[in-house]
């Protein structure tokens, strides 16, 4: 039996699933730390010991990656309000509740849609504020930046999906994958569940039916959905059908 009751969460906005926006000029985070289904104090770590990192002092001619990584972990030890931007109008980025502000799986929602998941799955993430300024002047509505707590990556029928794990990972147990072509999800996985992740790279967040109704009955504006089952990947037939490396 498989579970066709689990959804991938595709924010709207962006084009060829480009962001609409980032982190403003000078205040770039690692998103690395907020796609890894942890709470960020275990996120951090995790992405510590991932990378081999103990602390991070920026050189005397540091790299962007470095000055990012510095950022990150700071910024972790007490969480302020996120600096982002967008070339996009206020008015064009106002209208939307789940707006492509940030990469693809990096989630970002309303201070409506913010209420919405408290009701319905409250122990499922965590909320940071961002501060959003758009071309035409700051946003006028609040929007958080979504850290999903839950990992449920090893709930798949191995046997009947089709997928490339990177092996480093699948060696230390992280099970992350490179690529896929279809995934099937083991009946009931997400239990009590409603926000999700399964890996960091390049699926969305998963997202339950109760989440799904809540968000229609609200009329919720820039969020589309889709059984994670019929998610296709196009990363796999082009790097692993191909032979292409990327």
């Amino acid at each position: 039996m498989s579970d066709r009751n689990v959804y991938a969460w595709r924010p709207q906005g962006g084009f060829w699933g480009f962001p609409i926006g980032g982190f403003a000029q000078g205040h770039e985070l690692n998103e690395l730390v907020f796609r890894l289904g942890r709470p960020l104090p275990e996120a951090v770590a995790h992405w510590k010991r991932s990378r081999g990192i103990d602390s991070v002092i920026p050189s005397t001619k540091p790299t962007d990656e470095e000055l990012k990584m510095w950022r990150t972990l700071k910024w972790a030890e007490n969480p302020t309000p996120i600096q982002c931007s967008t070339l996009r109008s206020r008015r064009k980025l106002d209208v939307l509740d789940t707006p492509s502000l940030l990469s693809s799986g990096t989630m970002v929602v309303s201070e409506k849609v913010l209420q919405i998941l408290t009701e319905v799955c409250p122990n499922d993430f965590e909320a940071y504020p961002l501060i959003v300024q758009t071309s035409t002047g700051p946003s006028g509505r609040s929007y958080f930046l979504i850290n999903i707590t839950h990992l449920i990556f090893p709930d798949i029928e191995e046997e009947r999906s089709i997928f490339m794990p990177f092996p480093e990972d699948w060696d230390k147990g992280e099970n992350s994958i490179s690529a896929f072509d279809r995934l099937i999800l083991k009946e009931n996985c997400m239990g009590n569940i409603c926000l999700g992740r399964m890996y960091h790279r390049r699926i969305e967040p998963l997202i339950g039916k109760p989440v799904i109704d809540a968000f229609q009955k609200a009329n919720i504006t820039g969020f589309e959905y889709l059984p994670l089952e019929d998610k296709k990947d196009p990363y796999y037939n082009f790097k692993y059908l191909s032979g292409t490396n990327i």
